[in-house]
């Protein structure tokens, strides 16, 4: 059976995806209009971005606070890592990761020294406006007290879990994050109403598998730097200092005794009181002082 009207050729074109050429094109238009953006609106979206992000930390928290401790809880909790990335995405503020590849297909397609300068000033605004919005989220979190103690053990639980990996583990990690938002972003402009769909499994796969993301993770850091790990800083400091204190009052006791005694069948000492000095004597001093006095 041919397509014969014009009405069946138009519902045709509706359902044939997308070539490549078209999303390509997509991207790079949007790289180029996120280039031409003032520094004052990067670093406002960034900011916000980093905020957005932080959301993440917090909703998995949430929900690992009020689930059982089994097995499969992180199948579930994991799923909550997905939060921060659609309030990101749908509401088209700047995440660093992102950017690495919407502004790239402008530079590769010049490649000339005036387009790379300005892909390092987004990448730099960008950054440092989302790690400035993931500390001041976490700091919002670890230094005012809004939620119960079985949330804020569950955020230490998973801050604890992203400490102590080795630095080739944590980059070749932060690698496969890196490719899996690059291809959340080059998916998106042909999935239409699969949005949604699509940010919320490949996100999802990105906690489940414990990746790092430069972003999301440097809340987690920032939280257990400014919460967990800095009181158990100020443990460790009062802890010393509390012992520095005894050791020093156990010297002042010993060097109180050694002042008040004088004896005349050890070895003799006078004491000079002004300097407090204990001179040491012969006998015979001792006792020609003595007749003296």
């Amino acid at each position: 059976m041919v397509i014969s009207t014009k009405e069946e050729e138009k519902r045709v074109q509706d359902r044939v995806a997308i070539g490549a050429p078209v999303v390509y094109e997509t991207i790079r238009r949007e790289g180029e209009d996120e280039l031409g953006r003032p520094v004052a609106a990067l670093a406002w979206s960034g900011l916000a971005a980093g905020l957005s992000m932080g959301t993440s930390f917090v909703t998995e928290a949430l929900l690992a606070a009020h689930l059982p401790h089994a097995p499969w809880g992180p199948l579930i909790t994991r799923f909550e890592y997905s939060i921060g990335f659609l309030i990101m995405i749908l509401g088209r503020q700047q995440l660093f990761t992102e950017n690495t590849l919407t502004v790239i297909l402008p530079l590769m397609l010049r490649k000339d020294i005036v387009t790379f300068g300005r892909v390092v000033r987004l990448w730099a605004v960008v950054l440092t406006a989302n790690l400035l919005g993931t500390f001041l989220f976490a700091a919002g979190i670890a230094k005012v007290a809004l939620f119960d103690g079985r949330v804020y053990e569950a955020l230490t639980d998973i801050g604890t879990a992203h400490v102590g990996a080795g630095f080739g583990s944590v980059f070749g990690r932060a690698i496969f994050a890196g490719w899996l938002i690059a291809l959340m972003v080059w998916l998106l402009p042909g999935a239409e109403s699969a949005r949604v769909s699509i940010i919320i499994i490949l996100t999802y796969v990105v906690g489940l598998g414990a990746l790092n993301h430069i972003v999301a993770g440097s809340t987690t850091v920032f939280f257990m730097v400014l919460g967990p790990l800095a009181a158990f800083v100020d443990l460790r400091q009062s802890i010393f200092r509390s012992h520095t204190a005894r050791q020093h009052r156990g010297r002042r006791s010993a060097r109180r005794s050694a002042w008040s005694r004088t004896s005349c069948w050890g070895t003799p000492k006078i004491l000079a009181r002004r300097r407090r000095i204990a001179i040491p004597l012969s006998r015979s001093a001792y006792t020609q002082i003595q007749v003296l006095g």
